[in-house]
């Protein structure tokens, strides 16, 4: 599977060697983790990235647009799921869907909190749940299949630059982890 050649391929990398990376490829489900982090608004560093105001704002209104993203995942994967002939990798969808429903959910709770640092996300949301309901849903299945596949590269390498430059992201960000 190809899970199991990039494990291996990144674990030749130094910086892999530190994270433990499971095999999903022989699992015929992915574990759907519930997190409850509990986020707070006056606990919200609004220099967390590189101690920069603007460059956290653009992090912060991010988040607020990837549930729009992470919506078009779901959708997107459901309909496609019912095409699926193979029981794992119908699960394995099944399990992808889960695992979105529960990202949306941690960037709603992060997205409620950082309204207390009097961040736009009303307006963000207004914005992105209308973009979403007439563009992105508007577009035809494999357009949004590609977009799913697009979405999910980003934030997979925006999580490995996140990973591997943990000193930009402050001692709050940190701490949390």
């Amino acid at each position: 599977m190809i899970s199991t050649t990039v494990k291996k391929s990144l674990n030749k990398i130094k910086f892999y060697r530190e994270i433990e990376l499971p095999d999903f490829a022989s699992k015929k489900s992915i574990p759907i983790r519930h997190l409850n982090i509990g986020f707070e608004g006056k606990e919200i560093d609004v220099e967390f990235y590189m101690n920069n105001q603007f460059a956290t704002m653009f992090f912060a209104t991010l988040s607020v647009f990837l549930t729009y993203g992470e919506d078009l995942v779901i959708e997107t994967a459901r309909h496609h799921r019912e095409f699926i002939q193979d029981p794992v990798l119908k699960q394995r969808v099944t399990s992808l869907i889960g695992q979105e429903a529960i990202h949306s959910k941690l960037h709603n709770e992060y997205n409620d909190a950082l309204k207390d640092v009097e961040y736009p996300v009303d307006l963000y949301r207004f914005l992105g749940e209308n973009f979403f309901k007439y563009v992105f849903l508007k577009f035809p299945q494999p357009l949004k299949l590609s977009m799913m596949a697009g979405i999910e590269h980003f934030t997979a390498v925006l999580a490995e630059y996140m990973m591997k430059h943990e000193k930009n992201f402050g001692t709050v960000a940190n701490s949390r982890w």
